[in-house]
């Protein structure tokens, strides 16, 4: 990716780990998409992702689509409503690379799948060093796979925009939708 310090929040929010985690995620989308869209097995609806903890970003939901989900008339137990809800990139800390625009050709995941925005919102901030240590941590410690490229402009981010001089918010984007 070729994201700088001052699109950082783009890092925290999309794609960091994407199609370089390997087969095991990249097989994954299978099971997500089901037989019926070109996977395998039943599929995984929103309903159960949102079971086990995933998230959907409100925001990135067209104002129609919060309609009809505040009306029931999406079905929340389809896995084609999920592989739309990737196709609009709204599921929190997973990103799904569509081909031909619907198919869903493998899945990724960002930094939101283990952090919230208000985790690191709420953190007590530091310097560059700080935030190397914290980085460092997530690879060595626990295997996060991120090069040292990308290592070095979340740092930068990190350091820039929760620092000692940066101010700081406790706003989410993130919003549970049932």
């Amino acid at each position: 990716f070729r994201f700088r310090a001052a699109h950082g929040l783009d890092i925290l929010l999309h794609p960091v780990l994407d199609d370089r985690i390997g087969f095991e995620l990249a097989a994954v989308h299978l099971a997500v998409a089901g037989e019926k869209l070109g996977g395998i097995g039943p599929g995984v609806s929103p309903q159960t992702a949102l079971t086990v903890g995933l998230k959907v970003d409100r925001d990135a939901l067209p104002q129609a689509l919060v309609q009809q989900l505040k009306q029931k008339q999406v079905d929340l137990n389809d896995p084609a409503t999920t592989v739309a809800l990737l196709k609009l990139d709204a599921v929190v800390g997973v990103k799904g690379f569509l081909e031909n625009g619907d198919k869903l050709r493998s899945l990724g995941v960002t930094c939101a799948i283990c952090h919230s925005t208000d985790y690191i919102v709420r953190q007590p901030g530091g310097d560059a060093k700080r935030w190397e240590a914290e980085v460092k941590k997530m690879v060595t410690v626990f295997g996060a796979p991120t090069s040292d490229a990308d290592a070095k402009v979340i740092v930068e981010y990190l350091a820039s925009r929760y620092g000692p001089q940066a101010k700081k918010s406790s706003h989410s984007k993130a919003a549970r939708l049932r």
